[in-house]
């Protein structure tokens, strides 16, 4: 009820009634009151909820002497059978000083309920059946009366009940669609309230037919008073009506030349007849695979048939100009030597006249390629074709063979400050130019070349072609590439620094060639 300030160790608190109120006081002084009867008992009631918590000094204050006074006897108790199982109660008031509290119910001698009006409805009870009835009062503090005199009752019999009997109910005839509806009437001797139910063809009073309920049907109508019934067998002919079919709506359809148009109608029959599909107009069937002479737009009339009544729909089926594929003309395989050029020049027809282009996947990624003296050996190329959309490839076999001519072993002349191992020569004298360097014995007419590996990338190298001087110095070497120890790479020819071009790396391949009359570094 709220709260009412605070309190503290040794306050004394007192909870009063006084009169019809309780009066609460915090060391007697009023906080709070509330009303409550006159008439009832009270007793001390306490609750604590911590372990050890204590409520000290408790005193009872003004308390009278006990109740030990009963009630009154109950008079003028009458029982009356009401019907087979039930018998009702009733008796006078008693009195109490403190007042009656309830009434206990007593059927031929044991207890069966506690109540505080004066009246008492005992159910349940067996049929033609003699019971015994007393009552008595009871207070506050627990005191109870003396019990009434007994009555004795007996329940009564059983009723007779009399079925209810169902007027004639006629047979019933509709069209499909049309809605049955059974209005039953009957009549109850004993005036009982009646309910109808229905089973078979039917379930509740009214039913909407539809189309596939064509036919002679029964209909069981029952009427119940609670616990008997009768029941008519009501015959409901439904004549069979003819509804024309209907289509889904059918979406048009476009396709590309080659493609196949398929149609797959549906359609519904109010009757549930057996239906049958019909095509006219450009197609007449429901599939076609159009050719590339079928550009255009078309129409395809689509029928829907129950054998007696149809539903029709136009399609429009556009056929867009196909795209055919270009087709390679055969190309020859190519058998090559080392260091010869080999150049694709295919050829292609489209029956369309698109523009084509030409690819090249594999050992070859462009129409021409200059071989080299590693490339012996048997090759793969596939050419494609495309028109941009649609393509048509062929694999070629390049062979190529070992040129005879290539000097893979170098007879080193003119060698100044090096060590020589076979194809590899090695510095031996302090850094500088001019000091360290070899030339070939053997020399090349036509086209070829020198090629090597840079193994480091720490040491300024050069390695190259020259026609005339073979000396060691740098300087004489005429088409070089110069191999710098911080990775770039750059170009030295006859003097002149050319670059540079990109970097280089440990493991990558060199080449300095002659083609005809252009010198080539790789």
């Amino acid at each position: 009820q709220g709260k009412f300030g605070r309190y503290k160790k040794e306050d004394r608190f007192t909870v009063e009634r006084v009169g019809s109120t309780i009066v609460y006081k915090k060391n007697d002084v009023v906080f709070y009151t509330s009303a409550t009867p006159t008439d009832s008992a009270l007793y001390v009631d306490t609750a604590i909820y911590t372990s050890g918590g204590e409520i000290s000094n408790v005193k009872l204050i003004g308390l009278g002497p006990p109740d030990i006074t009963p009630p009154t006897t109950p008079t003028v108790l009458q029982a009356t059978a009401v019907s087979s199982s039930q018998i009702d109660l009733s008796w006078s008031a008693s009195t109490d000083n403190t007042g009656v509290t309830g009434y206990r119910i007593y059927r031929d001698g044991t207890e069966i309920a506690t109540i505080a009006a004066t009246t008492y409805s005992d159910t349940g009870l067996s049929v033609l059946t003699t019971y015994s009835y007393t009552v008595s009062a009871y207070d506050a503090a627990g005191n109870e009366s003396n019990q009434s005199s007994s009555v004795l009752v007996t329940t009564l019999s059983l009723p007779v009940n009399n079925p209810p009997v169902l007027d004639t109910i006629a047979d019933i005839t509709v069209t499909e669609g049309d809605t049955v509806t059974l209005i039953p009437t009957a009549n109850d001797p004993d005036g009982d309230t009646l309910t109808y139910t229905y089973s078979g063809w039917m379930t509740s009073a009214s039913y909407t037919t539809s189309y596939g309920d064509a036919g002679i049907h029964t209909v069981t109508v029952t009427v119940s008073d609670g616990i008997l019934t009768d029941s008519q067998v009501v015959t409901i002919t439904v004549v069979d009506v003819d509804v024309a079919p209907v289509l889904d709506p059918i979406a048009n359809i476009t396709v590309n030349e080659g493609e196949t148009v398929t149609l797959n109608p549906t359609a519904t029959d109010p009757g549930g007849d057996t239906l049958t599909y019909t095509y006219t107009g450009w197609m007449t069937s429901s599939s076609y695979t159009t050719n590339y002479n079928d550009s255009g737009t078309h129409a395809v009339t689509v029928t829907v048939s129950d054998g007696t009544l149809t539903d029709s729909q136009v399609v429009t089926v556009i056929v867009l100009n196909g795209n055919r594929p270009p087709v390679l003309d055969t190309i020859a395989n190519i058998t090559v030597n080392e260091g010869v050029t080999i150049t694709f020049n295919p050829t292609a027809t489209d029956p369309d006249g698109d523009t084509l282009t030409y690819t090249y996947t594999g050992w070859m990624t462009s129409a021409s390629y200059t071989t080299n003296y590693n490339d012996a050996g048997i090759h793969t190329v596939t050419v494609t074709v495309s028109d941009g959309s649609l393509t048509d490839s062929q694999v070629v076999t390049i062979t190529v063979n070992d040129d005879p001519n290539q000097v893979t072993s170098i007879t080193w002349v003119d060698t100044v400050g090096v060590i020589v191992n076979g194809n590899t020569i090695t510095k031996n004298v302090p850094d500088g130019w001019g000091n360290g360097g070899a030339a070939s014995l053997e020399s090349f007419t036509g086209d070829g070349g020198v090629e090597f590996v840079a193994t480091q990338t720490d040491t300024y190298r050069m390695c190259g072609l020259s026609s005339t001087n073979t000396d060691a110095d740098y300087a004489s070497i005429e088409y070089a590439l110069y191999l710098r120890p911080n990775g770039e790479l750059q170009v030295y020819e006859n003097g002149v620094i050319q670059g540079g071009f990109g970097r280089y790396k440990k493991g990558d391949r060199f080449r300095v060639e002659r083609v005809g009359s252009t010198i080539v570094y790789k």
